[in-house]
């Protein structure tokens, strides 16, 4: 990396910006100056030039990547990403490479909204589009962190706080006129971020800025959330996981030298580092291996060990390097094992209230907590602070802010604090994070799976498998000859039909308030626009006026399920019904205008009337072998667990139970 072009990146960008703004900017001022009138001419001369300097300051910033793996070298984002791809949701033959903005991408789609699961690239998409947008003066970029939003602090205010503005109401109006006339792109980062409590808000006040700025185009990133259902105007992309030779690619432009990076890569490559290659998928994953193996020469093949082998690292490493010992090294005079104490305990404090940024009299205030907590521990919160952020750097400092330096650092060390320090409450812990009702906590428990499989086993599956057990046996009685494949959707579902026949009338809206009001006489408190999939059974060969509308909600035990399944375990199975309902090779869709079991609802419901088909209910429409016949026809891809299955490992556990409570347990010959 050639360190002048570092220091003259103002430089470089300078003369960019400068086209930018007067090819696009300064035009769309000048037009809301004519039409404003002449009272705007000097909120506009100095909207000009806060807007070149926010750019510029924004470029800086996303030019110079926060990565771990680069530990103090000052790399440019450009020089370091290794393109990444994403997919179309539905139809996968659609792809695009992301090497900068494309005008066949997002202008095409206006809105696209781009989820994965943690350490994918999603931020770094972001950051690369914004640079491309200001290299090649396609629009106006704005990155909006989601993180920074709440139900106090709009988009627009954190607009304006980038652009610095200081009378507030006069700017507003003249922004929004800007904004109305198109030509941005807001780049919205980390939906999975916003806090929970202050989600609703957010979502109402984005979707509010977005029908007011129809003009202009929008891409927002998130892990996998059932609240992204408020998007659904948005068309849906995921990342393709790293190619092997692309993982490569990626740990050889983090070595400054090439001998580190080859000789990780030969090591990757012998037989008996086989199941290392899962990680090589994400970016993220191939960053900390790279960490992990410059700092022992070794290559851990657990998530939960690549994050210690990291904290290890970044902890001696910064002691090694003046060849002290490592106690009058650090700030806080911890050692490494009381450090990660205080580290774990405030990784579990931000997953309970949701949060990885903080200011800095919050962040004083999280650490001292985290102080009580380990009372034998003396140390400084301000020392604390500055190990965090420059001896330890699991912190990085943004502005007014300290943030984790990726938020699954957070959620290794949430994992970690469940597991050396919750003690008596570490069950109920377990059970709450995996019956959670979105897929917030996915991640710390993927870490956590492997870090402690026994208590996973203990709480979360046994707990599932007996309620599953009871379920399947209530449900036998109920539908004699419902297969456990339906059982087990019956045990993860609900099912609400309505029959409704287009006469000009917002039906979208009719069928929402009908879930609304679903859930507010059950207690459900998803909203409505939140965890619930719908479609349309049509009649056949008939134009598609009249239909009946099926919505689909799932539950915390279909989150469990899918987790185990992801992880492969051989509890759950899968049952592929396209088989029977026949398939849209072409489309990659189920045939649903050809529902082969229509007829069941078709000649029971009656049009404007709602139904209900739960676990507890089903309105009395259904008898046991429709039942079976119906869920089979539009449910496909099929997950499901076998009662004997659950029989046999329910019976393995409590033998483990009962000699754990047994008197010689641990005991004998003490």
């Amino acid at each position: 990396m050639d360190l002048n072009q570092v220091k003259d990146i103002a430089t470089i960008a300078g003369p960019i910006i400068k086209v930018l703004v007067d090819e696009i900017i300064s035009p769309k001022i000048k037009s809301v100056v004519r039409k404003k009138g002449v009272s705007y001419k000097a909120t506009a001369h100095s909207f000009e030039n806060q807007f070149a300097d926010c750019l510029l300051e924004s470029y800086k910033k996303y030019s110079f990547p926060n990565i771990l793996a680069l530990g103090k070298q000052q790399k440019l984002l450009k020089d370091i990403y290794i393109p990444l791809e994403v997919i179309h949701e539905k139809d996968k033959n659609i792809k695009y490479k992301i090497l900068g903005y494309d005008d066949e991408f997002i202008p095409k789609y206006g809105r696209v909204l781009i989820t994965d699961t943690a350490g994918m690239g999603k931020s770094t998409i972001s950051k690369i589009l914004f640079l491309s947008i200001v290299d090649n003066r396609n629009s106006i970029p704005v990155l909006i962190e989601l993180r920074r939003l709440s139900k106090s602090k709009k988009m627009l205010d954190e607009i304006f706080r980038q652009l610095s503005m200081i009378n507030e109401k006069v700017n507003e109006e003249f922004v929004l006129e800007m904004i109305k006339r198109g030509g941005f792109v807001f780049l919205l980062d980390g939906y999975d971020e916003i806090e929970n409590d202050e989600r609703k808000y957010v979502v109402e006040d984005i979707r509010d800025f977005i029908d007011k700025s129809r003009k202009n185009y929008f891409i927002m990133t998130s892990r996998p959330e059932d609240s992204l259902g408020a998007f659904s105007d948005f068309m849906g992309f995921n990342i393709r996981p790293l190619k092997k030779e692309e993982a490569f690619a990626l740990i050889r432009k983090y070595d400054s030298g090439d001998l580190q990076s080859e000789l990780l890569i030969r090591k990757i490559s012998e037989k008996e580092n086989e199941a290392i290659e899962e990680f090589l998928e994400n970016p993220l994953l191939v960053s900390l291996l790279y960490i992990a193996f410059e700092f022992k020469n070794t290559i851990p093949l657990k998530k939960h060990m690549f994050y210690r082998q990291v904290y290890d690292a970044f902890f001696e490493k910064h002691d090694l390097t003046k060849g002290d010992s490592y106690i009058r090294n650090k700030y806080s005079k911890l050692e490494s094992d009381d450090f990660s104490r205080v580290l774990r305990y405030i990784g579990y404090h931000c997953m309970r209230i949701d949060r990885i940024e903080f200011g800095k009299e919050e962040i004083l205030k999280l650490i001292n907590i985290a102080k009580n907590f380990c009372a034998d521990l003396k140390f400084s919160e301000s020392d604390f602070l500055k190990d965090i952020t420059s001896k330890v750097p699991l912190f990085v400092e943004d502005g007014l802010y300290f943030k984790w330096a990726h938020k699954s650092i957070q959620e290794y060390f949430a994992a970690s604090f469940i597991y050396h320090d919750s003690k008596a409450k570490q069950g109920e812990i377990l059970l709450r994070i995996a019956m959670n009702d979105d897929y917030r906590y996915y991640n710390i428990l993927d870490i956590y799976y492997t870090m402690d499989y026994k208590s996973y086993r203990r709480y979360v599956i046994y707990d599932l498998l007996n309620k599953y057990v009871d379920f399947y046996n209530k449900t036998k009685i109920k539908y004699p000859k419902a297969s456990e494949v339906v059982i087990n959707l019956l045990f993860t579902n609900v099912y609400l039909f309505t029959k409704i026949k287009f006469n000009g009338k917002n039906f979208f809206t009719f069928f929402l308030n009908k879930i609304n009001e679903f859930e507010n006489t059950n207690n459900v408190t998803n909203n409505s626009l939140r965890g619930w999939g719908i479609f349309s059974v049509f009649e056949e060969h008939q134009e598609k006026l009249d239909y009946i509308k099926i919505a689909t909600h799932s539950n915390s035990f279909n989150q469990i399920i899918d987790f185990l399944h992801d992880r492969g375990s051989d509890i759950i199975n899968m049952y592929d019904s396209r088989r029977i309902i026949g398939y849209d090779e072409i489309k990659n869709e189920p045939a649903y205008d050809y529902f082969p079991n229509r007829n069941i609802l078709k000649n029971t419901i009656v049009e404007g009337e709602f139904y209900v088909l739960s676990a507890d209910r089903d309105d009395g429409f259904f008898n046991s072998n429709d039942i079976d016949k119906f869920l089979k026809s539009f449910s496909f891809y099929i997950l499901y667990i076998k009662k004997k299955d659950a029989d046999r490992i329910l019976n393995d556990i409590n033998k483990e139970i009962s000699i754990e409570q047994s008197d010689d347990f641990l005991m004998a010959g003490l």
